[in-house]
């Protein structure tokens, strides 16, 4: 029965590790999507290059209805300007809550994939009769 349990034990510790050593993998691998404020992206773009990345904030100063940019405003009040030349989506508008998806070029910049914003009918308390 000795001999049950110890082997019992050896594979519960070896499933343990392997487990870790996956989720240690998973955290250094550069392939990664990062999800960071415009703060932490303003303090951490020269390391990011090549990378793919998700930003969040709000939507600030002028926004082309058809293309060409927008400035991104984050909680703390950092502002960075994106160029996009596609169209925006329906709900996109100066205030609006975003998140930018993209990659890190070698300069730092930011050539974007897409854009979501928040549907603002999702998020607000319904009347109640």
């Amino acid at each position: 029965m000795h001999v049950q349990k110890k082997n019992k034990y050896i594979a519960i510790l070896l499933f343990a590790a392997v487990g870790a050593g996956v989720l240690v993998w998973a955290s250094l691998d550069s392939n990664w999507i990062k999800t960071m404020s415009v703060e932490e992206y303003l303090g951490k773009a020269v390391n990011l290059k090549q990378q793919q990345i998700q930003l969040y904030g709000k939507v600030a100063g002028t926004a082309d209805a058809n293309g060409g940019g927008f400035d991104l405003k984050g909680s703390q009040g950092g502002l960075m300007h994106l160029s996009y030349d596609k169209t925006y989506p329906s709900n996109f508008k100066v205030g609006a809550d975003v998140l930018v998806n993209g990659q890190v070029d070698e300069k730092g910049g930011i050539t974007i994939n897409s854009i979501l914003t928040k549907c603002p009918s999702r998020y607000t308390s319904r009347k109640t009769k």
